[in-house]
């Protein structure tokens, strides 16, 4: 089973190169555009599946702790 990485961008073009990659390597990806669908996205995972979360750095710790 691969592992889900969650992805954090507002930047189309970055969320699909980044996904690209992760897919290459065998990862399976979720997007979010802002971190408020983030973790929406995360709290709907209800295995708890997540490996990874990769948040723009931008986002503030604050926002998506919430």
């Amino acid at each position: 089973m691969p592992r889900t990485v969650l992805i954090i961008e507002d930047d189309q073009e970055m969320r699909e190169l980044l996904a690209h990659y992760l897919r290459k390597e065998g990862f399976s990806p979720v997007v979010a555009t802002d971190g408020e669908s983030g973790l929406a996205r995360a709290r709907a995972d209800p295995d708890r599946r997540l490996a990874i979360i990769c948040i723009e750095i931008s986002v503030s710790p604050a926002d998506i702790s919430r």
